[in-house]
């Protein structure tokens, strides 16, 4: 495991599940996004300013598909 990556995913709360995404920038490692899953809708909240590239996009894919 890559000590510089940011912390797995996990539920939040019931339905609410924390995706933190890579920053890398500033001193800052991650900011974290909120999954808020409702059946066949999602929700994205406090996104924040994060890293498409490298790992960034990956994460967030993964986050999504593990809130449902």
């Amino acid at each position: 495991m890559d000590p510089s990556a940011p912390p797995a995913h996990q539920q939040a709360a019931d339905g609410v599940t924390r995706v933190p995404l890579p920053v890398g920038l500033h001193g800052v490692e991650s900011v974290n996004v909120y999954v808020l899953a409702d059946h066949d809708r999602v929700t994205l909240v406090d996104a924040g300013v994060w890293r498409a590239d490298g790992d960034g996009l990956p994460t967030l894919e993964r986050g999504l598909n593990q809130a449902g």
